[in-house]
């Protein structure tokens, strides 16, 4: 039986018949691929190729700010840390991927090969940060055409406890956190006022009719928040954690 030749339109056959080495010379070869088929045979291999492998297309594309599904160091942290540590040789992809590999639920905290200041994140989930985080729901698994698992950041769902809005006549004032926060994502517009919280609410709020709201803590509300302020586009979808100055020490 005749092999495939090592071209992109076989990617699939190539994949399927183990030949991963052979697609990663491929992925390498300067001119052998276009960017984007370049980026889909890299996320190709990290999904499914031995670890080495994998790890190898992770660090050759490290600096690659495109993805063909996801960041390839999102990719291919479904697979524990023990395993991908001794091959991921960037910095910032391998410190990504740990971060991720906490998000499923490791604490790496005592892993000295890791640098908490490097992304100013630490490398363990806090009590209050894991009070509503489900890894299957919560973080993004990949195929080679696709990904699921993914939350919606939709929060509150309901009201259990709803309070009537105040009338609100406060004033939207400059606040330098107010462009930061809105470039974080195309669901976001970020405003700063002088006033109370609730007179904040009552200011934006949305439903005219109702005006009722409730109090939640930021624990409640992390999830929504990590897949709002994280994501790469407008499904939602985390691809990372979120660092805030609150009183506790939050992400």
């Amino acid at each position: 039986m005749t092999l495939p030749p090592v071209r992109y339109r076989n990617l699939d056959l190539l994949a399927d018949a183990g030949r991963w080495s052979e697609l990663l010379v491929l992925c390498r070869t300067p001119g052998a691929v276009g960017d984007s088929q370049r980026r889909e045979i890299a996320h190709v291999i990290a999904c499914e190729a031995p670890v080495e492998i994998a790890a190898a297309a992770v660090d050759f594309l490290a600096e690659e700010r495109q993805a063909y599904i996801g960041p390839l160091w999102e990719v291919i942290a479904d697979r524990p840390w023990a395993q991908l540590s001794p091959h991921l040789r960037d910095p910032r992809a391998r410190h990504l991927a740990a971060h991720s590999r906490v998000l499923h639920g490791e604490d790496l905290s005592c892993d000295a090969t890791l640098d908490p200041r490097l992304l100013g994140v630490p490398f363990s989930l806090e009590p209050w940060e894991c009070t509503d985080w489900n890894a299957e729901l919560d973080v993004t698994s990949y195929g080679r055409r696709g990904c699921g698992g993914m939350t919606m950041a939709d929060f509150p769902p309901s009201l259990r406890h709803p309070r009537p809005l105040p009338p609100s006549h406060v004033q939207k004032v400059q606040h330098d956190a107010v462009a930061l926060l809105d470039a974080m994502s195309p669901w976001i517009t970020a405003c700063a006022f002088r006033g109370t919280a609730w007179e904040a609410a009552s200011a934006v709020a949305s439903d005219r009719a109702s005006r009722q709201g409730e109090e939640f803590t930021l624990e409640q509300a992390y999830r929504a928040l990590v897949h709002l302020g994280a994501a790469h586009r407008p499904t939602g979808r985390p691809s990372g954690r979120l660092w805030a100055g609150c009183p506790s020490g939050t992400r």
